[in-house]
C-alpha cells in the first residue's frame, strides 16, 4: 500500500487543526500508538508554523506506506528565530528522518 494525500490550506492559524487532524487520522490508520500520533501532530504543526508568515497557502503531502508515514511541507526554510530553532529541534527529535529539500522539508516516521 502506497498512497499520497495532498493537502493545501490557507496560511492561517485556524487551518492548522485541519493539518493536525489529517496527520493524526493517517497515523492512527497505520497503527501508530497514541504517543507517536501526538509526536507526528506536533511536528506537522511546527513545520506549518515555519511557513505561515511567508506564504499565502501551505502545501503538504502525506505519503502513506505500509510501515511509515512521510510528510512533506513546501516552503519550509532554515529557522532563524529561537522559537523556530526550537521547533526544528523538536521535529528532529520526534521524527525518524527530517531533511530540508529544495521544496521545503521532508519528514518520516516509521512504525517499529
Amino acid at each position: 500500500m502506497n498512497h499520497t494525500v495532498h493537502l493545501r490550506i490557507p496560511a492561517e492559524p485556524m487551518y492548522i487543526s485541519v493539518v493536525r487532524l489529517t496527520a493524526s487520522s493517517l497515523a492512527s490508520s497505520l497503527g501508530f500508538d497514541i504517543e507517536e500520533v501526538e509526536d507526528i501532530r506536533v511536528c506537522v504543526s511546527e513545520a506549518c508554523n515555519n511557513v505561515m508568515d511567508r506564504l499565502e497557502d501551505i502545501s503538504l503531502r502525506f505519503g502513506v506506506e505500509e510501515n511509515a508515514l512521510t510528510i512533506d511541507v513546501d516552503g519550509f526554510s532554515s529557522p532563524s528565530s529561537e522559537q523556530g530553532k526550537l521547533g526544528y529541534l523538536i521535529m528532529s527529535s520526534l521524527m525518524d528522518v527530517v531533511q530540508e529539500t529544495e521544496q521545503g522539508i521532508h519528514m518520516i516516521k516509521a512504525k517499529e
